[in-house]
């Protein structure tokens, strides 16, 4: 049926690459794509992202640049596996120590053309 078939398609979807559209909202069901490890959303209209991003455990690359993100959400910091963060060409005015401080596998981190005013010492300072 095609009900099993999307559910199938949404418990083996690796990576998702939706660059370039014109979406303005990421839909919540995306974080029930628990093997997904790629995601890139750039360059959309996108305000803000689905806090239930942070149950997507597998994710290693979040490219969310050129959108019209304010913030990034909290669970964020849950996303123990990520290791690329693209969200160059945003709006954002900050980066909390509490979202970058946990995410300890991160060796790439984009924060171009945004409104920052100072970065988290966390970067700085991963132990």
């Amino acid at each position: 049926t095609h009900t099993h078939s999307h559910a199938h398609t949404q418990a083996s979807l690796r990576s998702l690459f939706v660059q370039n559209n014109l979406l303005v909202a990421l839909p919540a069901e995306i974080c029930r794509c628990q093997l997904l490890r790629d995601l890139r959303v750039s360059n959309n209209q996108l305000a803000l992202l689905p806090e239930a991003l942070g149950t997507l455990d597998t994710l290693t690359r979040l490219d969310v640049q050129g959108n019209r993100l304010v913030q990034l959400p909290c669970s964020l910091s849950t996303l123990c596996d990520l290791r690329v963060l693209n969200v160059s060409r945003n709006l954002l005015r900050e980066l909390p120590e509490n979202h970058v401080a946990p995410l300890t596998a991160l060796t790439d981190l984009n924060l171009d053309a945004n409104r920052l005013s100072k970065l988290p010492l966390a970067l700085v300072y991963q132990e």
